[in-house]
């Protein structure tokens, strides 16, 4: 009988746990109990099955039969896909972030959106530079509105009522764009800035 290389068995083990994980994974969010052992485990088995298929395609390709072959290259294949898609979900979003950051400017934050930036509309783009500006840091209620325009309708959003205005910015950022991203800012007893962060309904 045929004695199987290592990496032959460690691969089709791996494949075999990636196959227990995802019914694991739908009972997890059945009954309401923590799926992150099961994508974690998964996603270690995943790594460990395209290394060792891609052993087993470099030290047993002439002692392996066909079928064998076939059977190892699939599972290369699958969880190549997989990790490809996982790095494209990690990175993507954040690069594509990156990318369309830009300079804070008053007058084109208080421009309504363009249809072409329904994504990526001026105030996501320059938010991020307005917080790290610190332009907001002191201002009265009156120089906000001055900067920045009117603000959003008191209530629009869910967690409105833990600021005092607050400014609609477009679809949230990241690979599922569902949820939309809030500018939140509250003022002291002073009447000044005292806390301005960013909110996802």
């Amino acid at each position: 009988m045929k004695k199987l290389p290592l990496s032959y068995k460690i691969q089709l083990l791996s494949g075999l746990y990636i196959l227990f994980c995802i019914p694991m994974i739908f009972l997890a969010e059945k009954y309401r109990f923590t799926q992150a052992p099961f994508h974690i485990s998964q996603a270690i088995a995943i790594c460990i099955s395209f290394v060792a298929g891609i052993i087993v395609f470099i030290k047993a390709r002439k002692t392996l039969i066909m079928q064998d072959l076939i059977i190892s290259g699939l599972g290369v294949t699958l969880a190549g896909l997989y990790i490809l898609f996982f790095v494209f979900l990690l990175f993507g979003p954040v690069a594509d972030e990156l990318w369309h950051r830009q300079k804070f400017d008053s007058q084109a934050w208080k421009q309504p959106n363009k249809e072409e930036d329904i994504f990526w509309p001026a105030r996501i783009c320059m938010v991020d530079d307005l917080i790290h500006s610190k332009k907001l840091d002191g201002l009265t209620q009156p120089e906000v509105i001055e900067l920045l325009g009117e603000p959003a309708e008191k209530g629009f959003s869910a967690g409105a009522y833990e600021c005092d205005i607050h400014y609609h910015l477009g679809p949230e950022r990241g690979f599922i764009r569902m949820d939309s991203e809030w500018l939140f800012i509250k003022f002291g007893q002073d009447g000044k800035v005292s806390r301005y962060w960013l909110y996802t309904d």
